[in-house]
């Protein structure tokens, strides 16, 4: 639902910025949602889960269950792929 990304998509800053991708027992995307993320700052903007005993992140990333967006204006896209995996796509480091 709209309701779900907005509130998935607000980062946590603490300096650097978290994207946090929820379990699916706090929300339960459907399989083939698809959530861009913006780098519209300088700060590094990290894509990981919120808990990673749970939550698979997959990406080509240099730490491929942590990636991190590139550059300002990067942009990445997750892809659920199953319960609780999601792929990572896009510019990232």
């Amino acid at each position: 639902s709209v309701t779900g990304v907005q509130t998935c998509a607000l980062p946590i800053c603490m300096g650097a910025l978290y994207f946090l991708v929820p379990t699916d027992a706090s929300v339960n995307f459907a399989q083939g949602t698809q959530i861009a993320v913006i780098r519209r700052s300088s700060q590094n903007v990290t894509i990981q889960a919120s808990n990673n005993s749970q939550t698979t992140i997959q990406s080509t990333g240099a730490q491929s269950t942590a990636p991190i967006l590139r550059a300002q204006y990067s942009g990445a896209t997750l892809l659920k792929v199953a319960a609780n995996r999601w792929y990572v796509l896009g510019d990232i480091s």
